[in-house]
């Protein structure tokens, strides 16, 4: 809920406004470059939500250029600009990759 560019950051406590994206360098390094969801317990979205842009790529149901599927969400290994909704990309879902991943949700 804000138009400000979020930052990279994983300090306690969260200021708020902070992703999972590699844009000055990795939020934390390897092997595992990846947060667990919450890790930055106060930048959660307007609806309540966390880490929806950074972390991973996220698979969605969009079918693009035959059997490439879209992914959006921006990853760790991504820039800040690459955390918008609108950017996205695509690629085969038998291909392999440590930063696409789906997000599990469960609606309370």
């Amino acid at each position: 809920s804000s138009d400000s560019a979020p930052s990279n950051d994983l300090v306690d406590p969260d200021p708020g406004n902070n992703a999972t994206f590699s844009d000055t360098g990795f939020t934390i390094g390897s092997p595992y470059y990846r947060t667990e969801v919450g890790a930055h317990q106060n930048s959660d979205s307007p609806y309540g939500t966390f880490d929806q842009g950074g972390n991973v790529l996220e698979w969605n149901e969009g079918v693009l250029l035959g059997p490439e599927r879209s992914f959006r969400g921006g990853s760790f290994r991504g820039s800040v600009g690459n955390l918008r909704s609108r950017a996205f990309g695509c690629w085969v879902p038998t291909g392999e990759g440590f930063d696409i991943g789906f997000r599990v949700a469960e609606v309370p």
